[in-house]
Parts: C-alpha cells; sequence; structure tokens
C-alpha cells in the first residue's frame, strides 16, 4: 500500500510540474513546443508580443504655430521621423496606427510610410513615419502614438509617448515722437526708446537697425547697442535716439526702428506686440494753445485702421501742387504709388480701395517740400 500511495504521490507531482511549466514557458515568450506538425496556439496576450515595439518624441520647446499675419513663426508644424520594428523572431500584420488622448489634435501622422492596415512586419525589420507637432497655446502637450497589430489572429497593440512645449516670446516698442524748434541751434533732440520683453521667457535680440526715407535725420546716441541684447521676462532695454533734421523745408521726418531676435511675433496689431516703432520728427514752433504746428499740412486720419479692402484718408495741403500717396512695406520697400497728380490747397478726401494681404504698411504722402507717414494695417 506505502509502494502504491508513493507512486501516486509521484504522478501527482510530475503533472504539477507540467502544468506549470507550461504556463511559465508560454509567458515567457517562448515557442510553444510543436505538436502533429503545428504550432500550438497563442492565446490573448498571455504571451509577450513577437517584439512590436513603437518609438515616442518629446518635441521639448517650440514656438506655437499661428494663423494670425502678426505671427514670425513661419513654421506650420514641427515634424520628426518615429519608428516601429519587430525585434522578435515572428511577423505580424499591421492593423492601425494612430494618435491617442489627442482632442486637439495637436500632434498628427502626416506621412505613415510603409505602416499601412495589412501590412507585413517581418523579424528584425524597422519602419519610418513621420508625425507632425502642431502647438497652439504657451503649455504642455502630452499624447500617445499606438500602434496596433494582430499575430495568429490575436489583436494586441503598443503604446509610446509625444511630448511637447509650446513657447511664446514677444517683443513691444512704442512708437516714439522728436519735436525741435527752427530756432534751436543746434536743431537736435534726444528721446528714450524701450524694447520690452513681454513674454514668458527671456527675448533674444541680434539685430537692430534705423530705416525708412528718413532714417539719415534719426541715430543711435553713442552709437548702435552691443549685440546680441538678452532680455527678461518683463524687463526691457532702453536706447537713446537723436533726431537732428538735415534741413528745416520739411515739417515731419520719419523713419523706423527694426529689431529681429528670438521671439515669435513681430508686426502685429495694435493690441499685439510689434517689433518694428514708428520714430516720429517734427519740426515746427508752438503754438499759443500749445500745440504742434504742421504749418498747414498734415494727415488727418485713415479710416478704418485696421482696414480690410476700403480705406478713407483725409489729409491738408497748405498750397497746391503735385502730390504722391505711396504704400510701402515696413523694410522700405515700395509696394504701390496710389496717387500723383496736381492738387489744390485746402481739405482732401482720399478714397481708396486696397487689395493687399495682411500685414503692416506705412501710408506715405508727399506733396512739395512736405512729406508724412501713417501706420496702417491690412486685415483680412
Amino acid at each position: 500500500m506505502r509502494i502504491v500511495q508513493t507512486s501516486y504521490s509521484l504522478l501527482l507531482q510530475l503533472l504539477l510540474f507540467a502544468v506549470v511549466g507550461f504556463y511559465s514557458y508560454t509567458a515567457s515568450g517562448q515557442e510553444l513546443p510543436k505538436v502533429g506538425g503545428g504550432a500550438m496556439p497563442v492565446i490573448g496576450s498571455v504571451t509577450a508580443t513577437p517584439g512590436s515595439q513603437i518609438s515616442g518624441y518629446d518635441w521639448q520647446e517650440q514656438w506655437v504655430v499661428s494663423g494670425s499675419s502678426c505671427t514670425k513663426n513661419s513654421q506650420e508644424g514641427y515634424e520628426a521621423t518615429l519608428w516601429i520594428s519587430n525585434e522578435g523572431d515572428e511577423s505580424y500584420t499591421v492593423e492601425n496606427l494612430a494618435v491617442r488622448d489627442d482632442p486637439d489634435g495637436i500632434f498628427q501622422i502626416v506621412d505613415p510610410g510603409n505602416i499601412q492596415p495589412g501590412a507585413e512586419i517581418k523579424a528584425g525589420v524597422k519602419e519610418e513615419f513621420r508625425i507632425l507637432f502642431k502647438p497652439t497655446e504657451e503649455k504642455y502637450y502630452g499624447s500617445r502614438i499606438r500602434l496596433t497589430f494582430s499575430i495568429h489572429g490575436v489583436i494586441d497593440s503598443v503604446d509610446s509617448f509625444l511630448d511637447g512645449i509650446g513657447v511664446e516670446s514677444s517683443v513691444g516698442i512704442d512708437d516714439v515722437e522728436f519735436t525741435v524748434n527752427p530756432s534751436d541751434n543746434p536743431q537736435q533732440t534726444r528721446e528714450l526708446v524701450d524694447i520690452r520683453s513681454t513674454g514668458t521667457r527671456p527675448l533674444i535680440i541680434t539685430y537692430i537697425t534705423l530705416t525708412g526715407t528718413d532714417s539719415a535725420d534719426f541715430s543711435f546716441v553713442g552709437g548702435p547697442p552691443a549685440l546680441p541684447l538678452v532680455i527678461l521676462p518683463g524687463k526691457k532695454q532702453t536706447l537713446e535716439i537723436s533726431f537732428h533734421p538735415s534741413g528745416t523745408s520739411s515739417s515731419e521726418r520719419r523713419a523706423q526702428l527694426n529689431v529681429q531676435g528670438d521671439f515669435a511675433y513681430a508686426d502685429c496689431l495694435p493690441e499685439r506686440s510689434d517689433s518694428s516703432a514708428e520714430l516720429i520728427g517734427r519740426i515746427g514752433t508752438l503754438s499759443v494753445d500749445g500745440e504742434e504746428s504742421v504749418a498747414g499740412y498734415g494727415i488727418r486720419s485713415v479710416m478704418p485702421n485696421p482696414f480690410s479692402h476700403k480705406v478713407e484718408v483725409r489729409f491738408a495741403l497748405r498750397e497746391a501742387g503735385e502730390t504722391s500717396v505711396a504704400l510701402y512695406t515696413v523694410s522700405g520697400v515700395l509696394l504701390r504709388e496710389l496717387l500723383r497728380e496736381k492738387l489744390n490747397s485746402g481739405e482732401q478726401n482720399l478714397k481708396l480701395d486696397l487689395d493687399i494681404p495682411s500685414g503692416v504698411y506705412y501710408l506715405h504722402i508727399t506733396s512739395g517740400n512736405w512729406s508724412e507717414s501713417r501706420k496702417v494695417w491690412s486685415v483680412k
């Protein structure tokens, strides 16, 4: 009887060892022993995947993508190359490749490459695809990229992470007016111009210049500033500019102070930062009420401003004469001449239909020895 019990106990142990070994071997991802000339089926995801791998990507900090004309950033997004691979010893079939947990559509697959539904990914193969990061706000973005595949008719998936941060930085410069009296000797005055860092990260200015038809009448006191300028968020860099008109024939001179650097927003509407400041130098005396005399000349108004197509310009001429009305880009390049004819003295009312791209421009009027500019905005 003892011999029978011992044999029975040994039989139970051997059976238990076989069952445990079977499941341990399966869970380790190893191929099961073949029975009857075929492989035993893999059930669910109890076994490890056949080496299916998918890469993720961290874009770290990238400028926000804006459809507004006021952004200097011309990028429509930031692409990166990712990949899937098969590091196992058995092929699998692609069911789907998709971005998950991204309700705003910040991450987009722009080129799946050969990773198409039904494609067979053999052992040892790596396939690439392209994905786009389009941040629209200054914040952190996180999502997942998922590869869904099948092997032996069983569907499984593997995920990886997509990360990125949208950042903004902008510069603010105010327009500055200078006034000298013709009787002053020398005819010169100075004003301070502040360049402000209005974003949330340091502002790096790499280029500063004075442009425009009258730029020779303006100069940096002590010479141009040393570059690059690094301005911390919420801080400013003050420049001193001198206005020294070369003559007294014109009542007003205009130039632009332009900056370039590591920031996203430029040439924006009044409520946004602007990388170009208008410098207005006036030559004239003061009237009894303290207002500056423009000697009978001047741009009265440009309405509406910003405008879409139609705009009305009101200006005054002290004397009759040939008058030119022209539109310039912010860099001082003539875009088009809108009017050139002899006008009578007095108040003028000019109605224009300007079909031009969105952006910042300068409307420049010249008559005799007088000229004046006005910054205008086109918004489509």
